[in-house]
């Protein structure tokens, strides 16, 4: 390989190498792609630590909860979170198992700087061909929940009432609204409104930074953004609110130790108070890194040959030297073609003159 890289280095507009194989699959010259996580998706039972704390809520002692309540559907929220992030990683690795086995062909050798070039751009292709394919799939999902005007079964779309007490009194489903009834789930699918803890008489008693509830679950997820996971104090203060506006007292806040989220801007594609949505979109995934041997593909490759071709400009003295040269063989020349060719003629022109006598 080393004499391929000099010769590319003096010749390489011109150089050609046939590579004995064409056909080499990707997975012969990078030696690996790896994808890393958002810190939801990367940080050791973060999201199942919040899962059980909230699980509480689930049982018949809180029957008190409003179904807007983050008690009442927090587990819900957390499970989403946690599924998606198993669902990003599956995606991600089928992705790469089979971009693996993928040929990339070359009938040349090529050089490093074009064969860097031309894998960057084929991975930054992968890269984009799965978000594309995820963002179709979850598109079409809440398309489906939009266009069939389906009812969540939280009730947080719709609320049933009955006008009377009776067997066979009209039930009536009323479109519920968020944003100070701005927004009705009877005409828009994504209304949101800040999530809270409420009391008995359905009264706010805290509301959450930055995390919504609205018509449908996912809407209210996408919209939301993990800023308070990222702050101690305001995990702390979630923690000591979930006591607010129950009953009784029988209820005592549980603050546990779970370590904030970890954030680097310098490294990092995402932002602190970026949406779900955002990074669902991008399958929660931080950066990309990866790292590709050229050797590998070299010997794969396998050139049997090199051709290559130069152009040499003559200087002064050499132009002299060969001009003499042609000059002095004209001469050597001359000095035996002539005599003969003088000869010839004479010999032409006696018999000529023989014949005309």
């Amino acid at each position: 390989m080393s004499t391929y890289i000099n010769l590319q280095e003096h010749y390489s507009n011109t150089l050609q190498c046939p590579c004995a194989h064409m056909s080499i699959t990707n997975n012969e010259f990078i030696m690996f792609l790896n994808a890393t996580y958002h810190p939801i998706c990367s940080s050791n039972n973060f999201v199942n630590k919040w899962f059980n704390y909230f699980f509480i809520y689930q049982d018949g002692r809180a029957w008190w909860l409003n179904v807007n309540d983050f008690r009442y559907w927090s587990i819900l929220f957390f499970n989403f979170l946690e599924k998606y992030c198993k669902l990003a990683n599956s995606t991600v690795n089928n992705a790469i198992e089979q971009f693996n086995l993928v040929s990339f062909v070359s009938s040349e050798v090529m050089s490093p700087i074009l064969f860097k070039t031309q894998v960057d751009m084929t991975i930054n292709l992968l890269q984009k061909s799965i978000l594309i394919l995820f963002a179709r799939q979850l598109q079409m999902f809440r398309g489906v929940i939009q266009g069939n005007g389906l009812i969540s079964s939280l009730e947080t779309s719709m609320e049933f009432k009955v006008d009377q007490i009776a067997v066979d009194a009209p039930v009536f489903v009323i479109p519920k609204t968020y944003n100070n009834g701005t927004c009705s789930c009877a005409t828009s699918s994504t209304c949101v409104e800040l999530a809270s803890f409420y009391n008995v008489t359905h009264h706010t008693v805290y509301t959450i930074e930055n995390i919504f509830i609205g018509c449908f679950l996912i809407e209210s997820i996408l919209h939301s953004s993990l800023s308070c996971f990222f702050s101690n104090s305001c995990m702390t203060d979630l923690m000591k609110a979930t006591i607010l506006g129950i009953p009784g007292s029988n209820w005592r806040p549980r603050i546990i130790d779970i370590s904030p989220l970890q954030f680097s801007s310098s490294t990092s594609n995402f932002r602190i108070n970026d949406t779900i949505e955002t990074m669902v979109y991008q399958l929660f995934i931080d950066f990309w890194s990866s790292e590709i041997s050229y050797e590998r593909y070299y010997n794969a490759c396998a050139p049997t040959h090199c051709t290559y071709s130069y152009e040499k400009r003559l200087d002064v003295l050499y132009a002299v030297t060969i001009f003499l040269t042609v000059i002095n063989g004209l001469s050597l020349g001359l000095r035996f073609v002539v005599p003969i060719f003088v000869r010839l003629v004479y010999k032409l022109r006696n018999r000529l003159c023989g014949y005309y006598e």
